[in-house]
């Protein structure tokens, strides 16, 4: 479905180098940074946490509704593809780093002409591959 929708091939291994590079961007712009995870695939979530090893990193394991609440309260939010991650991260206060597929075919709600379009200046795009 992912790479039909999005024109993405092996999602697991993009999605690894998009989140660190996500990772990596608030690290080096804030101290003392933890990141809590949000998702509907809690063992797939886990086993890329892992993989990637960033330091206080916690995957949460509540309902949509919880997550949803917990991400609102964080100060920053790195989403995926999808409007769940949107939502969170336009409720949150902070910036939100958004995957920016640098594609040229369809316009997708969360493509980076979304973003510029609404004036959505504290979302940031973050390459995705």
């Amino acid at each position: 479905m992912m790479s039909t929708v999005f024109s993405v091939d092996d999602l697991d291994k993009s999605y690894e180098g998009y989140l660190r590079r996500a990772f990596n961007f608030f690290t080096a712009r804030f101290d003392n940074v933890i990141f809590v995870i949000t998702s509907d695939d809690v063992v797939t979530t886990t086993s890329m946490t892992k993989k990637l090893a960033f330091p206080n990193t916690f995957v949460s394991q509540g309902s949509a509704a919880e997550d949803m609440h917990l991400l609102t309260l964080c100060n920053h939010t790195i989403i995926t593809f999808g409007t769940y991650g949107f939502w969170a991260g336009f409720l949150n206060p902070g910036l939100t780093a958004y995957p920016d597929l640098n594609y040229t075919g369809a316009t997708y709600v969360t493509s980076r002409h979304f973003y510029e379009a609404a004036y959505l200046d504290d979302f940031v795009p973050i390459l995705y591959r």
